[in-house]
């Protein structure tokens, strides 16, 4: 029988189990009949993500308020798309797909432009692997990595390749392959001149850069001519952006890494590839390197799913300094904890562990947390005699200590400069308060209001409670039978909400209706609202029939507020009964309140 769309999704719903599927990603704690979670997708403090095994479910009822099956949960998480998903999430469970899975509707088009990419990307890996590792023309590239120390297991490890000289290799191979000139402009390894198609990539060492699946994104590739002309452009040279490589959200040495960072808890931050990868082979496993000395909030979002700690070993150089102190600011807004590595003897890391595998050990165990080594670095160039010195010192600091989130962390920071600057802790907060009241990018601001724009207002928040604990079948008859009388539907917001209500007292009302379970009463996307209360009910503290009567009754009261203040703002004649007796109904409702 041939599979439809909708067979197949059932089908590798049913062979995966959600909490485990989830579990593989976040660490989730069992709540009853729930599992939850700190969310995986913003930073919070208390655990608002809630997985049901029973409707093979997630949400987040914090901040994100985001939520869905295990398809949504791999997309949102892995920043793929449905399609992809589908194939990820098929292979995991052993479910053939139908062949022509783009007809079916299992692929729009632009999930089909990443697959030739990728195909197209890990086709020129073995391409550029292959003449580093055979054949002649690489000769230099392999002499250049043997007196790097790179050995043939890094080599092999990391599927470096080398692009040889010339204007077509890569496009002749690609040709041979059956591959259009079109998919090769799609992975920016070609591009289109004026006298046709030409390889980007000529006479460089090529190292891929894969996502966490494996999946190759796109290549770094290195000159290693020791004098090179202007025509051969900079040292580094990389794969433009593409629909699968976003230079800011990627990593290298990530995919091999990434498993080491989590059982670590800990990710060792390098600048470049050479630096990832000799200390990789020395048994550094979780080191991951960003490309230069930039290291963005997207790169930083990828870590937070891994680990909460996190070792800046970058070059000791202004660059790298400047790099450190942007880092901190952002590290900070995902909850990291931050430590700074100093490399023995000023080296980079490459350098560092090739010198002395022992001490660079030790240099990582000892590195100390980041505002200690910022301060210590910043406050050697104060000459402590002069006072305006010290001042440009503290006001320098002094946005990073402000930023700390944690009190205890900032105030023993805030003591540590009122040590060195001979003051008191007193004078120092004076001083940063003095200053803006938080330091805050324009990034952060507009994700905050987006943050806000997604959280429900009061209403919506007193509904979900209400409606919570109101279908999580725990309340009493009696107090079903108050609520019912004192609570309408009306007094909900219009949407889902109000719906589920309504029909939730027509089902109890209706003795013939009861022979049926509630739930199989409902619509689709009723049931999306039933199952998304019906977890959060697993988050409330307050569970009892009394918070759920006053919670309808706040619901109420909130209504006629509203109303009241629409009528007094509109100065309508013939409104003067209408406000009266919805303040008298307002009074009614509080004296109800009172006695609860």
């Amino acid at each position: 029988m041939r599979m439809t769309y909708t067979s197949v999704v059932d089908d590798i719903k049913q062979k995966i189990d959600i909490v485990e599927l989830v579990g593989s990603y976040v660490s989730l704690k069992r709540a009853g009949k729930y599992f939850k979670a700190p969310c995986p997708f913003h930073q919070e403090k208390t655990p608002s993500f809630v997985v049901s095994p029973d409707i093979g479910r997630w949400h987040c009822f914090g901040a994100c308020h985001e939520g869905g099956d295990i398809f949504s949960f791999v997309m949102k998480w892995e920043n793929i798309t449905f399609a992809e998903a589908l194939r990820m999430l098929a292979e995991r469970a052993g479910v053939t797909l139908p062949e022509n899975t783009q007809k079916a509707g299992y692929q729009d088009e632009e999930s089909g432009k990443k697959e030739i990419i990728f195909s197209i990307n890990e086709l020129a890996m073995r391409y550029y692997h292959h003449v580093l590792v055979h054949t002649a023309v690489a000769g230099a590239a392999r002499s250049y990595l043997d007196g790097r120390a790179i050995s043939s297991k890094i080599i092999d490890t990391f599927q470096l390749g080398y692009a040889p000289e010339g204007w077509s290799n890569l496009v002749d191979y690609l040709s041979k392959k059956g591959i259009a000139s079109a998919d090769m402009e799609l992975t920016g390894l070609c591009v289109i001149g004026s006298r046709g198609l030409y390889d980007r990539f000529r006479g460089r060492l090529m190292f891929p850069i894969r996502n966490t699946r494996g999946q190759v994104l796109g290549f770094s590739g290195r000159l290693i001519k020791e004098n090179p002309s202007e025509k051969d452009g900079g040292k580094y040279i990389n794969t433009p952006e593409t629909l699968v490589y976003h230079k800011r959200e990627s990593l290298f040495g990530f995919f091999q890494s990434k498993d080491d960072i989590r059982a670590k808890d800990t990710a060792v931050i390098v600048e470049g590839e050479f630096d990832m990868i000799v200390p990789y082979e020395k048994g550094f496993t979780n080191f991951v390197a960003i490309k230069g000395s930039a290291f963005t909030r997207e790169q930083l979002q990828v870590l937070r799913r891994y680990c909460s700690r996190l070792i800046l070993a970058l070059d000791n150089d202004p660059a790298g300094f400047d790099a450190l102190k942007k880092a901190v600011r952002d590290a900070e807004e995902f909850g990291f904890d931050v430590y700074v590595c100093a490399m023995p003897g000023g080296k980079d890391p490459d350098e560092a562990v090739r010198a002395d595998a022992v001490a660079f050990k030790k240099a990582l165990q000892d590195a100390p947390p980041v505002y200690d080594y910022l301060i210590d670095h910043l406050f050697s160039t104060v000459n402590t005699e002069d006072s305006y010195s010290k001042s440009r010192f503290a006001q320098e600091i002094s946005p990073y200590i402000r930023g700390i989130a944690n009190p205890i962390v900032r105030t023993h920071y805030v003591q540590k400069l009122a040590t060195l600057l001979h003051t008191t802790p007193e004078s120092i907060t004076a001083m940063m308060q003095d200053q803006n009241k938080t330091f805050r990018k324009p990034e952060k601001d507009n994700q905050d209001d987006s943050k806000s724009s997604r959280e429900p207002d009061r209403p919506t928040s007193l509904a979900m409670k209400f409606l919570a604990l109101l279908l999580s079948g725990t309340l009493s008859s009696d107090i079903r039978s108050q609520i019912f009388v004192n609570v309408q539907p009306v007094d909900l917001p219009d949407g889902p909400y109000r719906a589920l209500f309504e029909k939730y007292k027509m089902y109890h009302e209706d003795e013939s209706a009861q022979s049926m379970r509630f739930v199989s009463t409902l619509s689709h996307e009723l049931r999306g609202a039933f199952d998304e209360l019906f977890m959060f009910a697993s988050t409330l503290d307050q569970a009892d029939g009394k918070y759920a009567l006053r919670l309808g009754l706040e619901l109420r009261k909130s209504r006629i507020t509203r109303m009241i203040q629409e009528l007094a703002d509109a100065k309508e004649e013939g409104t003067d009964d209408t406000l009266s007796h919805l303040a008298t109904d307002r009074i009614a409702v509080e004296k109800q309140l009172a006695l609860l």
